[in-house]
């Protein structure tokens, strides 16, 4: 039996075993189609879902870590959906009572083919009485998922997704009463089909904007040739024809060699952003953003002109998930693996500026602006899934590693500060704090941290082969609060790689890459 393991992770590498909880959970084989899900309630927590075995798993960490008891959803879902097979997860929707939403799809038997379901559960996962069927199953054309909800200012509930119908792969939309119900004043029997796209599409995401459009991301095949595709509807569902051409716009074909659409997000001027996996010229698999302008257009002031960036870290890179920043920046969490690798063992956190342009200055201060770390301790990342906390300057990232043996599953919980200009950790529990600059350096670095007590703090400047070339504050008592380290670099010290390191006598330690020009 496999189990299922919450830890907080220091520093991606460390584990705290204050915070380590153990979850029973069977093997650990998702659903086709289905993707871990993380949000934030309102509260600060921390809500996540996946699908293992065709069954559904949830739980709630603080803010810090912890496993948070009074969430009820592991158990509320396996009794919601003890009679349905097949189950995946798709998407969640926090609505303004701070209900939970949850779509995808599962099957009444366990031969049947899949349908499009929605589940709703109280702020603590509970499940909610004013939803009386308590699962929505449903069932449009011969198989069908949702790929997203949005709830509408009369509390009428939009669910999108794609459907099998007439032979192919179509967008469809229903929606549904306050109490799940079908609306049947909305299209035929409060579903509509919508085949206008030639070929196959299957939606991967929704966004609803601030006027009440909803957008629809989908991957469209055709002839052999995949798409981006963004369709655009009216808050009728009747669709926006000043969008692209007829409602659907898409990203010419030879601009971006496409895998498969996972993301959207929204900039404040009404671009559209568009992210996923495609191929390089030299068949390398990427991670990609693509921008629409507002009115469905490709947007040439994006990606150096070209409307999509394509980057790629390692020789194999994928996409989990997308944030959109306060000011439009993006922020992108992959993983990927080189070409003398088997697995996806690599994981990559980037920043890019509103037009598509990697920041440099994102990364632990690393000059190529990829945060990365390689797991040699025998897990594979399936999913890395991120979270803003715009109040608090924070992005969570829960990361699920797969064990290669098979025996369990662990999820790491990591914080970033959003500094405006590097990518910094913020350490669990508030233990440390920390930056550093200037980034690149030259001949001397300030190391400032912040201590919630006093502690025996070590640190040395390591060169890329690991040799020592600068040990200080060795083992050296900083009070609590605010301090500041100031590196000075040996004379003649050549240009290249470094490494920062740092530790605590409380079991905290931390690496950060730098990277040190030429002397002036």
């Amino acid at each position: 039996m496999k189990k299922y393991v919450m830890f907080l992770s220091l520093l991606l590498v460390a584990t705290s075993g204050n915070s380590q909880v153990s979850v029973k959970r069977s093997t650990a084989m998702r659903p086709n189609g289905s993707r871990s899900i993380f949000v934030r309630q309102p509260d600060g927590k921390l809500l996540y879902f996946t699908a293992t075995e065709g069954r559904f798993f949830s739980g709630r960490l603080f803010a810090n870590g912890e496993n948070d008891d009074a969430y009820n959803g592991a158990r509320s879902s396996r009794q919601l959906f003890e009679n349905y097979y097949n189950c995946s997860t798709r998407s969640v929707t926090i609505d303004k009572w701070n209900r939970i939403l949850l779509c995808g799809a599962a099957s009444s038997d366990s031969t049947g083919a899949p349908h499009a379901t929605l589940s709703r559960y109280s702020r603590n996962g509970d499940p909610d009485n004013d939803f009386p069927a308590c699962v929505q199953h449903i069932k449009v054309g011969d198989s069908s998922y949702a790929a997203g909800t949005a709830v509408l200012p009369d509390e009428k509930i939009l669910v999108a997704g794609s459907c099998f119908w007439e032979g192919r792969w179509s967008l469809f939309l229903t929606r549904l009463q306050y109490n799940g119900e079908r609306d049947p004043s909305f299209g035929s029997g409060g579903v509509i089909i919508d085949n206008s796209i030639p070929g196959n599409t299957k939606v991967s995401t929704i966004c609803l904007q601030a006027d009440g459009k909803l957008l629809l991301a989908a991957t469209n095949e055709n002839g052999g040739i995949r798409t981006v595709t963004v369709a655009r509807y009216h808050a009728n569902a009747t669709k926006d024809t000043v969008f692209g051409i007829g409602g659907n716009a898409t990203m010419p074909a030879e601009r971006i060699d496409l895998t498969d659409v996972s993301h959207m997000g929204l900039q404040s001027d009404g671009r559209v952003i568009v992210g996923g996996t495609c191929r390089s010229p030299e068949g390398r698999k990427s991670i990609f953003l693509a921008s629409f302008t507002p009115w469905g257009v490709p947007d040439t002031a994006f990606g150096r002109g070209t409307a999509v960036t394509t980057v790629a870290p390692y020789h194999e890179n994928s996409m989990h998930d997308l944030l959109m920043l306060p000011g439009d920046n993006i922020v992108v969490s992959g993983a990927g693996r080189n070409a003398n690798e088997e697995v996806n063992s690599r994981e990559v956190l980037l920043r890019f500026s509103k037009n598509g342009v990697v920041d440099a200055q994102y990364g632990y201060g690393t000059p190529t602006g990829f945060g990365m770390h390689f797991y040699a301790n025998g897990y594979v990342p399936v999913a890395h899934n991120i979270a803003l906390a715009a109040s608090e300057w924070k992005i969570y990232r829960l990361s699920e590693l797969n064990e290669l043996s098979g025996k369990e599953t662990l999820l790491t919980l990591t914080t970033f500060l959003l500094d405006t200009s590097l990518g910094v950790i913020d350490v669990p529990n508030r233990k440390v704090q920390h930056h550093v600059y200037p980034v690149p350096i030259r001949n001397a670095v300030r190391f400032s941290f912040d201590l919630v007590d006093d502690q025996k703090v070590s640190a040395r400047l390591l060169d890329k082969a690991g040799k020592t070339v600068l040990s200080f504050t060795e083992g050296k008592v900083m009070e609590e609060g605010e301090n500041s380290i100031e590196i000075r670099i040996p004379s003649g010290s050549p240009a290249g790689i470094y490494i920062l390191e740092i530790a605590t006598d409380q079991g905290y330690k931390q690496t950060i890459e730098l990277t040190k020009v030429g002397e002036k």
